[in-house]
């Protein structure tokens, strides 16, 4: 469980960025430490590219979780580098919490306020009340998950089961359902 402090310290600081894995695997099978320990990219490389680091969303660039068995926040160590506009890449990364225990004030403070979750398990996942912009749940078991009150940008439902699902009050952009 993360305490007060460290939460308020990782939000400070910004090295911190959302992902998802396969319960601690990820592209290509690379297997990630435990919690609380670091993992390092293997072939990291300085560049813009989409090779050569461990890849998440972060207060720096956010649009890039997709199909997962588990979310996960991870504390990074060195620079964040912004590949393609949509996520960012690092050298060294640490999980810190999973799924419910990720505190909401991460989700809500990635940059421009979206959140890109298509095919994430959310099993345990308390969404922010408000999302500033795009909101991506396509593909998402919405089971006992509550959607923000409102979405600033477009809000992607497609391929979810809507039964007791409350939309919404306000979506600022399109709904694809």
């Amino acid at each position: 469980m993360l305490t007060e402090i460290k939460v308020k310290r990782l939000l400070k600081s910004g090295n911190w960025m959302i992902r998802v894995d396969n319960n601690g695997k990820s592209y290509n099978g690379f297997l990630w430490s435990e919690i609380g320990k670091w993992t390092e990219a293997p072939d990291w490389h300085i560049g813009t590219d989409c090779t050569g680091g461990l890849f998440g969303q972060s207060p720096k660039a956010a649009g890039y979780c997709k199909s997962g068995s588990r979310l996960v926040l991870c504390e990074t160590k060195g620079e964040q580098i912004i590949v393609d506009y949509k996520k960012v890449k690092v050298q060294y990364a640490k999980i810190l919490a999973i799924n419910g225990d990720i505190p909401p004030i991460f989700l809500e403070k990635l940059v421009g306020g979206s959140l890109y979750l298509s095919g994430c398990d959310l099993k345990g996942i308390t969404l922010p009340q408000s999302v500033g912009g795009w909101l991506d749940l396509s593909g998402c078991d919405l089971k006992g998950i509550t959607l923000p009150q409102s979405v600033g940008g477009s809000l992607d439902l497609r391929d979810c089961d809507l039964k007791g699902i409350t939309l919404p009050q306000s979506v600022g952009g399109w709904l694809d359902l």
